[in-house]
């Protein structure tokens, strides 16, 4: 519907503004220095992932187990209607 792709398109741009102001408060040096901040190393860079990876992969594990779990009680009702 129109509205789902509204609701789409606005959360997009909001994503996109957000990143714009991230790059812009790291890159410029007057803002940079106004919030105290400074882009970080390719090195501290592979750091971040390599700690945060396995954290999304777990992440996503456990959401993957939380929806099957949620739909075998549910089959099992059906299955017990049925007879």
């Amino acid at each position: 519907s129109s509205r789902v792709l509204w609701t789409l398109a606005v959360t997009q741009f909001a994503i996109a503004t957000s990143f714009g102001l991230h790059f812009v408060i790291l890159y410029v040096p007057f803002f940079a220095g106004l919030f105290g901040v400074a882009p970080i190393s390719f090195d501290e860079w592979t750091a971040v992932i390599a700690f945060s990876f396995p954290i999304i992969i777990i992440d996503e594990i456990l959401k993957f187990v939380s929806r099957n779990s949620r739909k075998a009680p549910a089959a099992v009702a059906r299955a017990k209607k049925q007879r």
